[in-house]
């Protein structure tokens, strides 16, 4: 779902990353593409039970782990709210409470970086157990 979206919406990720620097945005968009290619790659190891895939999804993880805020960070996520707003923005007026698609970002950011964590210190602390381990080798 994520590699059809950078095939189709380059445009889109230009504009939420255009805070940045365009030579930072061509190497975040390149780096996006590595880490779903080598994603795949260990997808198919880890069921295959390679012990290199095992490894380098604990690498990933530690590495998504470290550098989370990297891949959610706020000013993409405003300028994504802000774009929601205008396609929908009219679902959220509705219910009259006045709340709107960039005054969630915050929390948005701090649901995705906390999704990202939890998920990634299960699945290292699942990949690190001694009888999974053992399924590995």
């Amino acid at each position: 779902m994520h590699m059809h979206k950078l095939l189709t919406e380059g445009a889109q990720y230009a504009n939420i990353y255009s805070y940045l620097p365009a030579w930072l945005i061509t190497v975040r968009y390149s780096f996006s593409w590595l880490q779903r290619i080598i994603g795949i790659f260990t997808g198919f190891g880890i069921l295959a039970k390679k012990e290199i895939a095992r490894k380098i999804a604990i690498a990933i993880g530690c590495f998504t782990i470290l550098t989370v805020y990297w891949k959610h960070p706020y000013p993409a996520v405003k300028l994504h709210t802000q774009y929601l707003e205008e396609q929908f923005g009219y679902i959220l007026a509705q219910t009259g409470t006045g709340v709107t698609f960039p005054s969630m970002a915050l929390f948005a950011v701090i649901a995705l970086c906390i999704c990202d964590i939890i998920f990634w210190g299960i699945s290292i602390y699942f990949l690190t157990r001694p009888a999974v381990k053992n399924q590995f080798k």
